[in-house]
């Protein structure tokens, strides 16, 4: 019942061969705003970037303080066409010991909202609001980034004591409300006919995850109230009917916390809202090759709309690799094999003498497993999690992903073929 909103986990591949996977395609019901996304401050290239904004003027100024005894003059940068139609570009901070820090829209990595490194806003504060939104002592900055028709999306970042600089911190589908006597921040948005009340709360990291979330579903039949809770560990990926029964699961994410190697278990949960687990598979990080999950949409044998569930896995071990992707179905809760292929293969070096009893996949066995996943993956899909440390790239950009780095090792693995 939960319908295309945005969301999450990562990507990655075989270590020496295969580029990284990703997450971000609103098939049917991906969250809006997972996820939870941190990106590292890398302005674009100075040169490039002073051509593309020479036009620039100085469309707000207003004093700001970070904390007590910490002020500065806060400055927005940007284009101005026509009394309603404005974006801003960057925000400058000039800090009264004479320092400065400036902040780019082109930087914040959220392609969904931003258009060629500028927001979109109605006022010339660029809808620009400021709050201690994780509760650490300090204020940190939202912008308006979108007109859409409904809800108003908003990017914060956030201030990093540590650092002494701002970082780009994450987007809503809505502006934050502080509430300051629950320690929370609310956001309320929307998706006919669907309306959210999400809760937020200080993840001791200084961020926020989402504690809570109340949706109330308006129908023919009248209305359905749902409430949701997490832990700080806790993620909701995506909400899909996969049992097919006309009623959306709830796919959550737990990361427990690093071992002494630093590395996380993950466990996929899908349940139904009273509760009820449809399934649950654990990952673990110690494997030589990553799992990555996507939802793939469409009508099954008997024309009933749903989601089954796509494992991409990589492997490789000691110059012996493999790839691999089962598609499962759900329906009726009961698990069942729909499709599925491997691939096993050598990477030697030039000079290495064969690896023996390895049944190796010859190219035309390799080039229909890539035609497998390829038609599996250009379809409805939708990315869940990757267990491999990556950035965090969207759907679209983890089927390119995936599919070049198939290219790649075809190429390296067959060049001397014929």
């Amino acid at each position: 019942m939960k319908t295309k909103l945005t969301a999450l986990l990562l990507a990655a591949a075989l270590a020496l061969t295969l580029a990284a996977c990703g997450e971000k395609d609103p098939a049917d019901t991906p969250l809006p705003d997972e996820p939870p996304k941190s990106v590292a401050e890398q302005p674009a290239a100075d040169d490039e970037w002073t051509v593309l904004h020479a036009d620039d003027v100085l469309l707000h100024e207003e004093p700001f303080t970070l904390c007590e005894g910490r002020t500065a003059t806060l400055r927005l940068y940007g284009r101005q066409d026509g009394e309603y139609d404005r974006g801003v570009s960057r925000v400058l901070l000039l800090w009264d010991n004479g320092g400065e820090q400036e902040l780019r829209t082109a930087d914040v990595g959220d392609d969904v909202w931003c258009t060629d490194g500028y927001t979109n806003c109605w006022n010339a504060d660029g809808g620009l609001v400021t709050g201690d939104y994780n509760f650490d002592g300090y204020t940190d900055l939202g912008l308006q980034i979108d007109t859409p028709a409904y809800n108003l999306p908003y990017y914060y970042w956030f201030y990093d004591a540590e650092t002494d600089r701002f970082a780009p911190y994450r987007s809503w589908t809505y502006q934050l409300e502080i509430d300051e006597e629950n320690k929370a921040c609310i956001c309320q948005w929307h998706s006919t006919p669907e309306y959210y009340t999400d809760i937020y709360r200080p993840d001791g990291n200084g961020g926020l995850y989402l504690a809570r979330r109340d949706t109330e579903v308006y129908g023919e039949s009248g209305t359905q109230q749902y409430t949701e809770h997490y832990t700080r560990d806790e993620r909701p990926l995506a909400y899909a009917d996969l049992d097919r029964d006309g009623e959306d699961e709830i796919l959550v994410l737990t990361a427990s916390e690093p071992d002494e190697l630093a590395m996380r278990f993950y466990t996929l949960d899908v349940k139904k809202y009273d509760g009820t687990a449809l399934f649950t598979k654990e990952v673990t990080p110690y494997y030589t090759g990553w799992d990555t999950f996507f939802l793939c949409y469409g009508e099954d044998e008997n024309g009933v709309w749903g989601a089954d569930v796509l494992c991409y896995q990589t492997h490789e071990d000691r110059g012996v690799g493999s790839c691999s992707y089962d598609l499962i179905s759900y329906a009726g809760g009961r698990e069942r094999y729909l499709d599925g292929n491997t691939i096993t293969f050598v990477l030697e070096a030039d000079d290495a003498a064969p690896t023996p009893d390895i049944d190796r996949a010859t190219q035309a066995e390799f080039e229909r497993f890539r035609e497998g996943v390829a038609s599996l993956l250009e379809g409805g899909t939708y990315l869940l999690f990757c267990s491999g440390p990556a950035e965090e790239p969207d759907t679209q950009q983890a089927v390119e992903n995936i599919l070049a780095g198939l290219d790649a090792l075809e190429a390296r693995l067959y060049s001397n073929a014929g």
